[in-house]
């Protein structure tokens, strides 16, 4: 999630007045990033490149509705709340998505004042579910860090060591194993690093991987400081 009061909110809407009209209004009275998309299909791509902290969606828009939408965002479990809009003839339908899951229903014509408020909480229920989610995440880091320490860091202190002794041992005119041993010394540094690391985690931060896969950023999660900070 965005830093506090520069959430990214997009904003469904295949009636352009209407869309225009709800985006000029949250970015004239918040801080909040509005972006927007004219049916369910186009925010399928806003959310691809985005970290999206709220959706607004019109209810029937042509290509993909408002429900298909919210369903998708269920399926890939993207814990974003919804806010599903809707004219007054098609309330049953908005109620019935709040049992769908979605977060709340917004009636058009527009009371800005009280879609304001709709969004404010909508806001705040998903900073409390992104501070949960962290939590939940360096809770988890942690019991790894014990584990990786028992399991890896002890006996690799070990092996650094008798890697060393090896290396001191060795006459000189031994250069190819040496240079072979100092390799491997220097690989079970940086294991030990990563181990300590991981000791040291006070947030979370991911990084892509291959794939699109995401994995722990260990540099921007770990409180350590290199060498060069701390000159």
């Amino acid at each position: 999630m965005s830093n506090i009061d520069n959430e990214k909110i997009l904003i469904v809407e295949d009636e352009e007045h209407l869309l225009r009209s709800l985006e000029v209004f949250l970015k004239n009275e918040t801080k909040y990033q509005i972006l927007n998309a004219t049916n369910g299909k186009e925010a399928l791509k806003v959310l691809e490149k985005h970290d999206i902290d709220l959706i607004l969606t019109d209810l029937k828009m042509p290509e993909m509705d408002g429900i298909e939408l919210l369903k998708y965002v269920q399926n890939e479990n993207l814990d974003i709340p919804v806010i599903v809009m809707t004219a007054y003839k098609s309330l049953e339908t908005a109620i019935e998505t709040i049992r769908l899951g979605g977060y709340d229903y917004m009636v058009k014509p527009y009371e800005f004042e009280m879609a304001l408020i709709t969004v404010n909480r909508a806001i705040e229920k998903a900073r409390l579910t992104k501070k949960a989610k962290v939590a939940e995440n360096l809770k988890t880091i942690a019991t790894a860090s014990v584990t990786l320490n028992h399991e890896i860091n002890n006996p690799l202190t070990g092996i650094m060591g008798n890697l060393e002794l090896l290396l001191d041992d060795l006459p000189e005119d031994k250069e190819e194993i040496k240079n072979g041993l100092k390799i491997a010394l220097e690989n079970s540094q940086r294991i030990a690093d990563v181990v300590r690391k991981f000791q040291k985690i006070s947030k979370f931060v991911t990084t892509e991987y291959i794939d699109h896969q995401l994995m722990l950023d260990l540099e921007k999660s770990s409180s350590m400081k290199s060498d060069k900070d701390e000159e």
